[in-house]
């Protein structure tokens, strides 16, 4: 099962042995599917992500409201926030983003 150590121990290494860009695809047992921009908080029983959006197309926020995001430890983009319990997680896929990708779907870490 995927539990709060894979996403504290196990993911990070993985993150840290790739030499691109990581995108990391966490898939439910429902069959929904989530790219994951960041890892905003691990629990006990649930991870807290920053997600992009279901259509995997990521719209920059305009300013004044990038620079408030950002220093909130928010995106500057258009990305959603979930808490998925661990149980619900059937998989958890880590790969490469491609170069010419027309949709920037990047890991980009975890929110201390």
């Amino acid at each position: 099962m995927i539990d709060q150590r894979y996403f504290e121990d196990v993911l990070p290494q993985q993150v840290n042995r790739m030499d691109g860009t990581p995108v990391i695809e966490v898939c439910l047992v429902d069959g929904q599917r989530y790219y994951i921009h960041l890892v905003q908080r691990v629990e006990r029983g649930y991870v807290w992500l920053q997600v992009y959006p279901p259509d995997h197309v990521p719209v920059r926020v305009k300013e004044p409201a990038t620079v408030q995001l950002l220093a909130a430890g928010r995106s500057g983009f258009n990305t959603d926030e979930v808490a998925i319990p661990y149980e619900a997680i059937a998989q958890v896929r880590v790969t490469e983003e491609v170069p010419g990708w027309e949709r920037e779907l990047g890991f980009r870490g975890r929110v201390a």
